[in-house]
C-alpha cells in the first residue's frame, strides 16, 4: 500500500513514548508499503531529522520547514448536516461565547503567576489544555499538506490530537486514519479534578473541547486507540466498528542478566514537553518528596528526558535529591537497579515509561492513573498509590524490600511477554492495513 503518515513532531531520537510508539511502528511495517512522512521541521529539528533519513532510506520525507509564519486559530465547526443539527444548540452555542472569554482570563491569570514551581492545582490550570493552540497549523503548513496528500494515496494516517482537525485538508476520497494517542477531552476531565476549584466558565468550556473533539473524529473513517479502556470510553460517542485497538509496537528484552537488587535510587522517564509530565513531577517534588523525607534520610530521584533548562535549574535547587539526567541513550542498563516512579495524574493512552521499566527488570511505583490501559495488578506486578502519603510510603518501603523487588519485576516481565508480544501487536496493525487494502 501507498501510505502517508503525518505526524507533528520529528519522532526521533527516542526520547518519548510518542516517539517510541510511531518509530517502532513504522519500523516494522516500511519494507512491505510504500511509506511517505510529513513532518514539521524547525531548525533545532535538523540534526534529529536527519538522523532518521539515514535510519529510514526507503522511506519518502515530505518535511515542512518553519519560517516567521504565526499559528493559525481554527474555528473548529462540525461540517455535515446532522451534526450542524446537535451542535448548533443553545448549550453549544453559550460555551462557544465564552471560548474567548476564557482564554483571556486564563492568560492574564498566566502573565500574574509567572513561577515554574508551584501550588500543584494552580500549575494544572496554567497549563490546561483548555486554551491550547497548535503551533504547527500555519497557512503554509496547511497548504502543503493538501497538496502532498493528493499524491494518490491508498491511505493517510493522522496522528496526535495536535493534528486531529487535518481532515479539512485530505481528499475526500481516500480513506483517512487517526491514530488518537491520547484522548483530549479525558485530559481535560483529570485537570479539571486537580484545579480544586474548576468554575463553571471552565467546565463549559471543556464540554466544547469535548463536543469539538468527538465532531472531529467522527470525519475520520477509522480511530486506532493505544489500549482497550480508551476505545471503551469512545465507543459511547463514536460507532464501535469505527474504532480499532492497535498498541505501540515495543522491542521486549531478552532476560540474560539476573535481576539487580534496587536501593535507594528511583527513576521518573519523561520530559517536561508533555505536560503530563511536568504535572507528575511537581506533584513528586511539592507533596511527595517532604513526605518521603520524614521516611528516608537519604535517596535520589533520577528524572530522564529533556527538561527545560530553567525548570530543572529551579527544581533542582529547592529539591537536591532531585537530577535531571536528560536524555538516557541505553535505558535499560539505566534503569536495572532502580526503582521506577510513575506518578502521573493525568492523560489516557499506552504509557511506554511503565513497559521501558518492566522491561528492564525495574520494579515500579504508579497511580490508577499511571497504570490505566494497562494489565499489571497492584501487589502482585506493581504497586499503586494515589496519595503523596501512600506514594512516599510504598518507595521507603520497596527500596528496602528485595524480595519484593524481585517478585513485582519477574511477574511483570512475563505479563510483559504475554500482553505485548512484538509480532502479534505487528499483527493487528497490519490487518488494520489488510482490511482497508481489500476496500480500494
Amino acid at each position: 500500500m501507498k501510505l502517508l503518515f503525518i505526524v507533528p513532531y520529528t519522532p526521533y531520537p527516542l526520547d518519548s513514548g510518542g516517539n517510541q510508539a510511531f518509530f517502532s511502528m513504522i519500523e516494522n511495517i516500511r519494507r512491505d508499503n510504500e511509506i511517505h512522512l510529513i513532518t514539521p521541521v524547525f531548525p533545532h529539528d535538523e540534526e534529529n531529522f536527519n538522523a532518521l533519513k539515514g535510519i529510514w532510506t526507503d522511506v519518502e520525507f515530505h518535511p515542512y520547514r518553519y519560517g516567521e509564519e504565526r499559528p493559525t486559530e481554527f474555528v473548529k465547526e462540525a461540517v455535515t448536516e446532522d451534526e450542524k443539527r446537535h451542535y448548533n444548540s443553545p448549550f453549544f452555542n453559550f460555551i462557544t461565547y465564552l471560548s474567548a472569554s476564557s482564554k483571556r482570563k486564563i492568560a492574564r491569570y498566566r502573565r500574574k503567576h509567572p513561577r515554574l514551581i508551584e501550588d500543584c492545582g494552580e500549575l494544572v490550570r496554567k497549563h490546561s489544555m483548555l486554551i491550547y493552540t497548535c503551533p504547527f497549523l500555519t497557512e503554509g503548513f496547511l497548504r502543503h499538506v493538501e497538496n502532498i496528500s493528493r499524491d494518490g494515496f491508498d491511505c493517510i494516517q493522522v496522528e496526535f490530537y495536535e493534528f486531529l482537525p487535518l481532515y479539512r485538508f485530505l481528499p475526500e476520497d481516500t480513506f483517512k486514519i487517526f491514530v488518537h494517542h491520547e484522548l483530549h477531552f479525558v485530559r481535560l476531565e483529570n485537570e479539571l479534578d486537580l484545579f480544586g476549584n474548576a468554575t463553571h466558565e471552565e467546565r463549559l468550556l471543556a464540554e466544547r473541547h469535548k463536543m469539538e473533539e468527538i465532531g472531529m473524529l467522527s470525519r475520520y473513517d477509522r480511530i486506532i486507540t493505544l489500549t482497550e479502556t480508551d476505545r471503551k470510553i469512545l465507543s459511547d460517542y463514536l460507532p464501535q466498528e469505527k474504532i480499532s485497538v492497535s498498541p505501540a509496537i515495543i522491542t521486549v528484552g531478552k532476560q540474560q542478566t539476573e535481576f539487580k537488587e534496587c536501593g535507594a535510587d528511583f527513576v521518573f522517564i519523561g520530559g517536561n514537553g508533555h505536560f503530563p509530565n511536568y504535572d507528575g513531577v511537581n506533584w513528586l517534588c511539592r507533596e511527595i518528596l517532604p513526605e518521603l523525607r520524614k521516611r528516608m534520610s537519604s535517596f535520589r530521584i533520577h528524572i530522564v528526558g529533556r527538561w527545560d533548562k530553567k525548570i530543572a535549574a529551579l527544581y533542582s535547587i529547592r529539591y537536591p535529591e532531585v537530577v535531571f539526567e536528560g536524555f538516557v541513550p541505553d535505558i535499560q542498563n539505566f534503569l536495572s537497579g532502580k526503582i521506577s516512579i510513575v506518578p502521573i495524574r493525568i492523560g489516557s493512552g499506552m504509557r511506554m515509561k511503565i513497559l521501558d521499566a518492566v522491561n528492564s527488570h525495574s520494579p515500579f511505583i504508579t497511580t490508577e492513573k499511571g497504570v490505566e490501559g494497562q494489565d499489571f495488578v497492584n501487589g502482585t506486578d506493581c504497586i499503586i498509590a494515589d496519595s503523596a502519603e501512600a506514594f512516599a510510603e510504598a518507595m521507603e518501603s520497596l527500596s528496602r524490600d528485595t524480595a519484593l523487588q524481585r517478585t513485582l519485576s519477574a511477574n511483570a516481565f512475563t505479563k510483559l511477554h504475554s500482553m505485548y508480544d512484538p509480532e502479534e501487536m505487528l499483527k493487528i496493525r497490519k490487518d488494520i492495513y489488510s482490511e482497508i487494502a481489500d476496500r480500494l
